[in-house]
């Protein structure tokens, strides 16, 4: 750090004027280094031993994991089963059904 001749401010090294009131800092001199006072009193406080990790945390996400698996695995079932013949046969026979519906509805 440089110190200011003119307002005494400290500067970083290399500055040519003085950040605080604008003086040239080509005649002053850095300032001496003071080293920061050490307490070797000073320690850390023992928190003693840390806590065990609650382990029903998770147990909601492993739910929420198997539903989303239980429903996965029902789509896939339902998109095997609907390429079979039998499949096709439900479905179309159900598509013919509401269409029969929705045409008995829209008459009314």
């Amino acid at each position: 750090m440089i110190v200011c001749p003119n307002c005494e401010t400290e500067n970083p090294v290399g500055s040519r004027f003085c950040a605080e009131c604008g003086a040239s800092l080509a005649t002053a001199k850095p300032a001496p280094r003071e080293t920061p006072p050490t307490a070797p009193e000073w320690r850390m406080s023992d928190a003693g031993p840390l806590p065990e990790p609650r382990r029903g945390r998770r147990k909601w996400l492993w739910f929420a994991l198997a539903i989303i698996g239980a429903c996965l695995l029902c789509c896939v079932a339902f998109f095997v089963w609907s390429a079979t013949d039998a499949g096709q046969g439900v479905l179309n026979d159900a598509s013919t059904r509401f269409a029969e519906v929705s045409t008995e509805a829209a008459a009314e």
